[in-house]
């Protein structure tokens, strides 16, 4: 049900006069109910997001995502080839060549410390087993990533001209952009 809220919720926007949602059930229990019920499918409260602070992959894109935008910011590179997108603004894929890639290289080695103060302010109420990974999770976001990065902007079956949409498409980033 929180999908089919999520999608009617949108639907009827850009000034669209018409809208429609369907929603298919499967024979399940849970399709079942919701269909014998159907004010609870849109009546309900929805419920409170919250993010998974067990599982290191999250933590990672999300960390990952910060030290970027921190560092394209510290060479001046924050904005640029209007390569505007909700993952971040990294420029286009074509950009990222030897020379971007020695800058960012450059500002993490000279902002290591930054870098771990980010780790760490993620890894704030994070579950032990977590937190006992910080040396991997610091090691990845200081240049770990950055072949991974080479890899996902020379992919040359990705349409995407934004690098931060080609890195979320790769696992790299949030897939979904944060406020």
């Amino acid at each position: 049900r929180f999908n089919y809220q999520q999608r009617v919720g949108r639907a009827g926007r850009r000034n669209q006069p018409i809208a429609a949602a369907l929603t298919i059930c499967r024979g399940r229990s849970h399709d079942e109910y919701y269909f014998n019920n159907p004010e609870r499918i849109t009546g309900d409260p929805p419920p409170v997001p919250y993010l998974d602070m067990g599982r290191i992959e999250i933590v990672r894109r999300s960390v990952l995502a910060e030290v970027l935008r921190r560092a394209f910011i510290g060479i001046g590179a924050s904005g640029q080839s209007g390569a505007d997108s909700v993952h971040g603004q990294f420029g286009q894929a074509g950009d990222w060549d030897a020379s971007r890639k020695s800058s960012v290289a450059a500002w993490l080695r000279d902002h290591a410390q930054e870098c771990a103060l980010v780790v760490d302010q993620f890894l704030t109420g994070a579950d032990t087993e977590l937190q006992e990974r910080r040396d991997e999770l610091l090691a990845f976001v200081t240049s770990g990533f950055l072949s991974e990065v080479d890899s996902a902007a020379r992919h040359n079956e990705q349409t995407a001209l934004a690098l931060s949409q080609r890195l979320a498409d790769a696992g790299l980033l949030p897939m979904f952009g944060f406020p």
